[in-house]
């Protein structure tokens, strides 16, 4: 290994690319493995021991890269450690991808009659071709199978005006392991793979299917919110296929739809949380104000759930969560959670948050809704000895302080600073996740002793440098 570079080199013919794999899942290392054979060259990226991204030069993506370059067995391979990748285009745990890589070109050598130590160039030539062409079929059969079922739910028996119109849709997008299906009069239904859009071979859907579906599935209010500022989002679930997400985008007088799965279960907070020390932190603190902070996308909401599920299974607690839409359940069998919409205006949440408080709930929520009143009813709950979970929108852990010292004042402009001293236990500051199925990154700001004075205070530069001189907790 170059101690300067953090790179190691070798020859395949005496430590295969599945050897190297191996090695780097045992120590669960995080590296880039460059693969030349020949005049080809692939890219294999792993995380923590696992492949979450590949590429050749041919351009193949993910798991059609992974089977292309680990059929090559002559050549050299190059690690180099602690490279990071965003390009995440590999869901599959890597032991499965593995057991499914060298299932296929068993077979292969089989069905061709190669032996697997041979040595001639075109018997190597031949299996890697024969690698494309069987990941292509699989995938083309895949398709044609969604594609064949759709259109024999769809015509002629679908129910077009119910809640249920497009459920045959939904199963395709769940079958293709889709992020978007996506629906415009006029237009056939398209669905986001992760090798690229797919057309649904049927005929286009109408407007009249469209405005059917969507009588039947918004709420007068929601209904509104579209005439209105000509776009909604809201949650529809099916009982047979889960929970999803319909955003609804008034197109010059025409409505696009797109469903999103939203996931049934919460991720659990190890799953979010991977390092251990914050992750106790979240876990020990009983009573005040966590602020959890981020931009869109950076799983605000996700987090609060993960904290609620993890006080729940572990003290047996009761919380109350105010919260926009339906992103997760829980499925615990210790605790409980009551999740209500949030308002849209003050003085009903706070009707809303006297309503709660009656319970006596262990833990209280605030995710989304009025954000000056959410955080002066989160700031006045957190004194009554339980949790109270804020989320903020914000991008950059300077910004989440800039708007934590301008909320922090009453309606007459009076400081609360005092108060907020007293309660405020941390701020969480997520960043989105670099890709499917990763956590988000984390800085932490404990409000030790001296961050207490500081805010206290009101100096907002010298929480800053405070917060510069400590170490943030970054996954």
């Amino acid at each position: 290994m170059d101690d300067k570079t953090r790179s190691v080199s070798g020859d395949l013919k005496s430590f295969s690319i599945f050897d190297v794999t191996q090695s780097l899942m045992m120590g669960r290392k995080t590296a880039l493995v460059t693969v030349q054979s020949s005049t080809r060259k692939g890219y294999v990226y792993f995380k923590d021991g696992q492949i979450v991204s590949a590429l050749d030069d041919a351009l193949n993506k993910g798991e059609g890269a992974v089977m292309d370059i680990f059929s090559w067995v002559d050549g050299s391979f190059c690690i180099d450690f602690e490279v990071q990748t965003t390009d995440v285009n590999i869901d599959l745990p890597t032991d499965h991808l593995l057991l499914e890589v060298a299932r296929n070109l068993d077979e292969i050598r089989r069905d061709h009659g190669i032996e697997e130590d041979t040595t001639e160039e075109s018997d190597h030539r031949e299996v890697t071709g024969a690698v494309k062409n069987r990941f292509g079929e699989k995938l083309q059969k895949q398709l044609n199978s969604v594609f064949k079922r759709v259109a024999v739910q769809a015509e002629p028996g679908r129910d077009r005006y119910t809640p249920n119109a497009f459920d045959a849709l939904l199963q395709a997008l769940l079958e293709l392991s889709g992020s978007v299906l996506f629906l415009r009069p006029g237009q056939r239904p398209r669905i986001k793979t992760p090798e690229g859009f797919a057309t649904i071979k049927e005929e286009t859907i109408s407007a009249d299917e469209i405005q059917g579906f969507l009588s039947a599935l918004l709420s007068d209010a929601e209904a509104t919110d579209l005439r209105e500022i000509k776009e909604v989002a809201t949650y529809f679930h099916s009982p047979l296929l889960g929970s999803f997400k319909v955003s609804v985008m008034d197109e010059h007088g025409s409505n696009l739809v797109t469903f999103t799965p939203a996931g049934r279960t919460v991720r659990k907070l190890v799953d979010l949380c991977p390092d251990p020390v914050t992750m106790n932190q979240l876990q020990q603190t009983a009573e005040g104000l966590v602020i959890i902070a981020g931009p869109l996308g950076s799983c605000r909401a996700e987090l609060v759930g993960a904290v609620i599920e993890d006080r729940m299974a572990r003290h047996d607690a009761f919380a109350f969560e105010f919260s926009n839409g339906s992103r997760h359940s829980f499925e615990t069998e210790r605790g409980f959670c009551v999740r209500r919409a949030m308002p849209t205006s003050g003085g009903l949440l706070h009707s809303a948050v006297r309503g709660a408080l009656e319970q006596c709930p262990d833990v209280l929520a605030f995710v989304g809704g009025p954000e000056h009143d959410a955080f002066s009813l989160s700031l006045s709950t957190s004194g009554l000895q339980r949790l109270v979970l804020l989320t903020v929108e914000s991008h950059s852990p300077g910004d989440t302080l800039n708007r934590v010292f301008r909320l922090a004042r009453t309606a007459d402009g009076d400081p609360l600073t005092e108060p907020l001293a007293e309660r405020l236990r941390w701020i969480v500051d997520l960043t989105p996740p670099t890709g499917p199925r990763q956590p988000p990154q984390m800085s932490v700001l404990a409000f030790d002793r001296e961050a207490q004075a500081l805010l206290h205070a009101g100096d907002l530069a010298g929480l800053r440098r405070h917060r510069v001189a400590s170490t943030p907790v970054v996954m």
